[in-house]
């Protein structure tokens, strides 16, 4: 008797369409004759992401982060202090209401480019589903795409498919999606991978746009972000997700981390006191593009720090931005989230002395749920983002109306409407059913007016739940295809996940380290009959209990599979 031993080792894959579904190729072929059995010997596969623990990465990350920064524009720094003239200004005019009390909006800060020869308008974005009129599930991810902004710039734009039958797209060329977006050339390309469109049914080559006929023009002023790009590479090795949130909050959390040892309080040699892509100061802003200016969430109004000079004359410059920044696992949710991109309204201070707490202000009968923060318009790489949950975070602008110039922006600007919403693509405090009520003897009247402290925020949580629990009813089946046919059926015949190739079934039971093994008591032996076969390459899959092949969260890369052939 003798006895041959087959490895099949997934990264020694000739080919392979995710970590539980790869083909290995033999360089020495191995004739199975008359008489001769095969077997799985052993199972490893690669359970340390579905076990809820841990992260693994094979290679070293190198993370960006595209950044804006937004205000919430409230009754304050309306004027200066010392004289009441303006520090914020509005283009159109503004009525007497918003001059004084603010809007209590979102605004977005942005500079100003001009469109040439061959700025281009994107009106539309066609894609479908593979194959064509299918009856599978479809979507479930951002499409990302990047362009070549009006100025020069990268720009980056991205939608979420939300998941839907193939059925669904019922229009002869897919489905449709609506925008407006400018660019320099027909420069639109999409980001996504053939691989990554393959796991969610869209064909690639279906994904196509529509120029609008008629070009912008030369020579108008739009608005564009001003954002600032966070970079940091984190290193290959197996992370909690709790370790991993620590990490990353730590460097986006350094003080000069875009230019490490420049900061200071200097204003008339342009010296700020921080240097981040996560917050930043009015006159900063100004001192980089001085046409810097803000745009309202819906693109109807334009802001403006008014009399730059005198901000500095008077020391009156203004933080923009979140002044704190945390990346967290929740044990409660079982969660990745951002806990806090802003900075917090700070309220209850007592006699000056630099003790205010986080919390939320009634101004003008509104509830404000923080002075600043940020949003993301890019977050990569794409797979290690989504990885964590973190679908459908990032913020898309698009063109919106031609704001008329009223002497406050120096040109009339086509503004942008961008889309930030708390809880979806900001944070921002807390606001309950508790925040209304008085915490003094006057609790049973409502509170029209005041500061409410709080610690607790509005986060943006990820979609992805972290647990251990393998939803696959214990067990995979380790599926060979290599020309032996091993009948798997079910109770009720064709009904249900039925099988000619399952060769082993792997118990969870028996997991350790994070990895799941079988040591041969679940493989289903196999002798052959009849004419020889040679075994030159082996399809092997991973399937759960539903006869599908796991995800790349819950089966790792480091799975091999052991084939002993013996001949008598």
């Amino acid at each position: 008797m003798s006895s041959t031993i087959i490895k099949l080792r997934e990264s020694e894959s000739s080919s392979k369409s995710s970590h539980a579904d790869f083909k290995i190729t033999l360089n020495n072929p191995i004739l199975l004759e008359q008489g001769d059995s095969l077997r799985i010997k052993s199972v490893f596969l690669d359970t340390i992401s579905a076990s809820g623990d841990f992260i693994e990465l094979e290679n070293d990350v190198d993370i960006e982060i595209d950044v804006i920064k937004w205000l919430i524009n409230d009754s304050v720094d309306q004027t200066f202090p010392s004289d009441a003239t303006r520090m914020r200004s509005y283009c159109p005019n503004a009525d007497a209401d918003l001059l004084s009390k603010g809007d209590a909006k979102i605004y977005v800060a942005c500079k100003k480019a001009q469109t040439t020869a061959q700025t281009e308008q994107v009106d539309k974005i066609f894609f479908d589903c593979k194959p064509k009129h299918s009856t599978k599930m479809v979507g479930g991810l951002d499409l990302l795409f990047s362009y070549t902004e009006v100025g020069g710039g990268l720009g980056h734009y991205s939608f979420r498919v939300k998941r839907q039958k193939g059925t669904d797209f019922i229009h002869s060329y897919g489905l449709e999606h609506d925008t407006k977006i400018f660019m320099e050339g027909r420069t639109l390309t999409c980001l996504n991978t053939v691989e990554q469109l393959d796991k969610h049914n869209i064909n690639k080559s279906s994904i196509t746009f529509k120029y609008a006929n008629v070009k912008p023009g030369t020579g108008n002023d739009i608005a564009i972000l001003d954002d600032r790009t966070f970079k940091y590479t984190l290193p290959a090795g197996v992370y909690s997700p709790t370790q991993l949130g620590e990490i990353i909050t730590d460097q986006m959390t350094i003080i000069d981390g875009l230019n490490p040892g420049v900061i200071g309080n200097d204003l008339n040699n342009n010296v700020f006191p921080v240097n981040s892509a996560f917050l930043t100061t009015a006159l900063q802003l100004i001192a980089e593009d001085a046409t810097s200016f803000f745009c309202e969430n819906s693109g109807t109004q334009l802001l403006k720090y008014n009399e730059s000079g005198k901000m500095k004359t008077d020391n009156e410059d203004r933080f923009i931005g979140a002044s704190q920044v945390s990346l967290q696992f929740d044990e409660d949710h079982k969660k990745m989230s951002f806990s806090i991109l802003h900075t917090p309204m700070f309220v209850n201070e007592s006699n000056n002395e630099n003790d205010g707490t986080p919390g939320v202000v009634y101004d003008n009968d509104r509830i404000i749920d923080s002075y600043s923060g940020c949003a993301f318009t890019r977050m990569s790489p794409p797979d290690f983002w989504t990885n964590l949950g973190f679908d459908g975070v990032c913020v898309s602008s698009q063109m919106a109306n031609v704001i008329t110039d009223n002497g406050i922006i120096g040109s009339n600007v086509r503004a942008l409407e961008v889309g930030i919403q708390v809880g979806v693509n900001r944070t921002g405090g807390f606001e309950s059913l508790d925040t209304p009520v008085q915490k003094n003897a006057n609790f049973r009247k409502p509170n029209p007016t005041g500061k409410i402290s709080t610690n607790a925020t509005t986060p943006i949580f990820g979609n992805r739940v972290f647990t251990d629990d393998f939803s696959n009813e214990g067990y995979y089946f380790i599926e060979l295809d290599c020309g032996l046919k091993q009948n798997l059926v079910g109770s009720s015949g064709h009904v249900g996940f039925n099988s000619t190739k399952i060769h082993s079934i792997v118990s969870t039971y028996f997991s350790q380290g994070n990895f799941t093994s079988d040591q041969g008591t679940g493989s289903v032996g196999y002798v052959h009959k009849g004419n020889p076969v040679m075994l030159s390459s082996f399809n092997v899959r991973v399937l759960n209990s539903s006869g599908n092949v796991p995800s790349d969260i819950e089966i790792g890369s480091h799975n091999s599979v052991f084939v002993e052939v013996i001949k008598p």
